[in-house]
């Protein structure tokens, strides 16, 4: 069988509440805004973006799924105020 690592690049739920409150805010009211201004279509897209963040598997958790399925090594670089994460693993 052969090994190589796993890599995913998403949005997460920033830790501190601060930015979590701001980014909530822009996510849900800004950017469809924003894209009510460039048609429907595009406000559609970032509600449904908006959404998809709000439901997504916390980093904690990915983690734990990868061990389980003999992912080893699990890494997380937290990125842009700890919005965005890279997450990785070897097996």
């Amino acid at each position: 069988m052969g090994s190589g690592w796993f890599f995913s690049v998403d949005f997460v739920h920033p830790d501190n509440n601060t930015v979590w409150l701001i980014y909530r805010f822009h996510i849900f009211h800004v950017l469809p805004a924003l894209g009510r201004i460039v048609s429907t279509y595009w406000n559609r897209t970032l509600v449904y973006l908006a959404n998809t963040i709000l439901i997504s598997t916390r980093i904690q958790e990915i983690c734990i799924l990868l061990e389980e399925s003999g992912f080893r090594d699990t890494l997380v670089e937290k990125m842009s105020l700890g919005i965005v994460a890279l997450i990785g693993a070897h097996k």
